[in-house]
């Protein structure tokens, strides 16, 4: 793909083909009506073998749909392999497509079902978890091929509409939106990270006393983390190794990424070097950057 002239991500002047899957009870129906709210013609549960018909409808309509959305549930292994056969196709006559994956922690999803007081379509006889293990196996190969992944784990509806609306309303995004996120080791990787940085090399502030019951926010722990051990120096060499991934995003028209910073329980040092991070970041030419801290106050 050649790059644009400038780096401003803009969106492609074809026809462009948007599928939303992911988890169920991750947020697909939020996600289609944030999109339909933002001018996206949106069809919901169409079966695969149906994509590359639909995009050739489209691409010939005397005034080109700009922007179509399909949601597909996939819940059983022959649809998932007619999705796979489906993108490959879509690929060989060169449809621009992009896909959305919406993800979830397992207990948030639990959580949801229950709220709902209705089973998971691929539990059957068994519990709830059974179904979210069956349908995690059944689609890890599709989340491994999506373009982006939203993780709705800390995310109400409105917070996931907030989130489908930045990343594709009609004008789309106008600068490369980052996430930079703290996390706790201890409480799982971030399933929607691009990239994550393991800053327990720094000391912690949780043996030290008088630092142990603050957190990364707080002035004395930030200057504790962040002016001793090389961490200053490890935050500056990080942006400068970024610069160029960032800059490729730009011109490859992706357009939200996410790092996390990770230590131990996600207090202390993750917390300082992320909003350093994002400080830094923030001074890159067309980038907004949006902090999240996953794990403060679990401890």
């Amino acid at each position: 793909m050649s790059a644009p002239e400038e780096l401003t991500p803009v969106k492609p002047p074809e026809p462009e083909m948007l599928i939303v899957t992911g988890m169920s009870g991750a947020g697909r129906s939020t996600a289609a009506n944030a999109l339909e709210d933002h001018g996206w013609y949106v069809v919901e549960n169409l079966p695969p073998e149906m994509l590359v018909p639909l995009s050739h409808i489209v691409a010939r309509t005397p005034q080109p749909m700009a922007k179509l959305a399909v949601v597909m549930d996939v819940r059983s292994k022959e649809l998932f392999a007619t999705v796979r056969e489906a993108l490959a196709a879509l690929t060989a006559a060169g449809v621009n497509y992009r896909v959305l994956f919406l993800d979830a922690d397992d207990d948030v999803l639990v959580r949801r079902f229950e709220q709902g007081r209705r089973p998971h379509p691929l539990q059957g006889d068994g519990r709830i978890l059974d179904g979210i293990a069956a349908e995690r196996s059944l689609i890890a190969d599709l989340r491994a091929m999506a373009t982006l992944v939203v993780d709705s784990s800390t995310k109400n509806v409105h917070d996931l509409a907030t989130t489908i609306t930045d990343l594709f309303s009609e004008s789309g995004p106008v600068t490369l939106r980052l996430t930079v996120m703290s996390f706790g080791f201890k409480y799982g990787l971030p399933v929607d990270a691009n990239y994550v940085a393991d800053v327990r090399f720094i000391p912690n502030p949780h043996w030290v006393p008088q630092l142990r019951p603050h957190t990364g926010l707080d002035a004395d722990v930030a200057r504790y983390v962040l002016e001793d051990n090389g961490a200053n120096e490890f935050v500056r060499r990080y942006v400068h190794a970024l610069e160029p991934v960032l800059e490729g995003y730009r011109r490859e028209n992706k357009h939200y990424a996410t790092i996390a910073i990770g230590c131990t329980g996600g207090k202390h040092r993750s917390v300082a070097v992320t909003e350093e991070l994002a400080r830094r970041l923030a001074q890159l030419p067309k980038t907004k950057v949006s902090i999240h801290h996953r794990d403060l106050g679990r401890e």
